[in-house]
């Protein structure tokens, strides 16, 4: 990992949050980078797995639509749940930050259930902010790797706009 030391004001940083306890340690690893927190912008984004796909076929018997709708019902009931997770995950993230001495109105959160995968949820934020660093933790560069047999920091690396800085913090 290269070490990204001495930010300079505003910045305006991505941070890739897995919704685990290491997201605390990599917060931490970054507000100790943060030079000028008054001049720095952050947002948090946690890509959100969707839980459940759908059918694709809906049953012509009313027993089946009758358990279908079921299932829809407790899937959606279940996102709800992981929503409300993430997101008081994310704010609990956010209090730290504000704690750092960023000020909130620079703070955003966001859910991506949008995405096929963490990677592209990353990339389409990067296009769609004005960022000049991605830091991920190295608990997604580690999972990643096993599947992919590229680090997801070297994907994002090799896709990222120009300019923007992919920092892997070892948390």
């Amino acid at each position: 990992m290269a070490q990204h030391t001495n930010w300079s004001t505003n910045e305006r940083i991505l941070i890739a949050i897995g919704g685990r306890p290491e997201d605390r340690r990599l917060i931490d690893a970054i507000i100790q980078q943060i030079h000028a927190p008054q001049q720095t912008w952050i947002t948090l984004i946690h890509y959100m797995v969707p839980l459940y796909w759908e059918h694709g076929v809906i049953p012509d018997e009313p027993e089946g639509l009758e358990e279908l709708n079921a299932e829809e019902a407790q899937m959606e009931t279940d996102e709800e749940a992981a929503a409300e997770e993430a997101k008081a995950h994310l704010s609990a993230l956010r209090n730290t930050l504000i704690k750092a001495g960023i000020p909130a109105e620079h703070i955003q959160e966001r859910l991506d259930w949008d995405a096929p995968d963490t990677a592209q949820a990353l990339l389409r934020e990067l296009r769609e902010g004005a960022y000049t660093v991605l830091a991920v933790g190295k608990h997604h560069h580690d999972f990643l790797t096993r599947f992919l047999h590229q680090s997801l920091a070297d994907y994002l690396r090799k896709h990222a706009p120009e300019g923007v800085t992919v920092w892997v913090v070892p948390v």
